[in-house]
């Protein structure tokens, strides 16, 4: 029951981190000073998918970094528990590990946008 809380707790904090960025988001594009002067959309397909790309992996970012922070404070706290000390480790590994492919999303749409243009 006591993981049960701990998981519920961590996946409210996520989603609503998520809800808040959101906010953000919406508040900037929706700032009448940043709209076009006309209904056309200017945006070019490459320039679309490379957008969605690029705030993918910021998505991913900060999920893996709320991971890594997460398994930070398991380990502080575990007072000395193997099992947490474990949970903890494979919550800060996989925390890198998203961040690494979040990085390498990013530099591989670089990349090719920079071989492309």
């Amino acid at each position: 029951m006591k993981i049960f809380k701990r998981n519920t707790l961590i996946s409210l904090f996520i989603v609503l981190s998520f809800l808040i960025s959101m906010n953000f988001v919406f508040a900037v594009q929706n700032n009448p000073l940043t709209l076009p002067a006309t209904d056309l959309p200017e945006d070019e397909v490459e320039d679309v998918i490379v957008a969605a790309i690029n705030w993918l992996a910021g998505i991913v970012a900060t999920v893996a970094i709320l991971m890594v922070l997460g398994g930070g404070v398991v380990w502080v706290t575990a007072g000395g528990e193997e099992d947490r000390v474990k949970s903890a480790r494979k919550w800060i590994i996989a925390g890198l590990a998203g961040l690494a492919l979040a990085l390498g999303a990013f530099i591989i749409v670089r990349v090719i946008v920079e071989l492309f243009t």
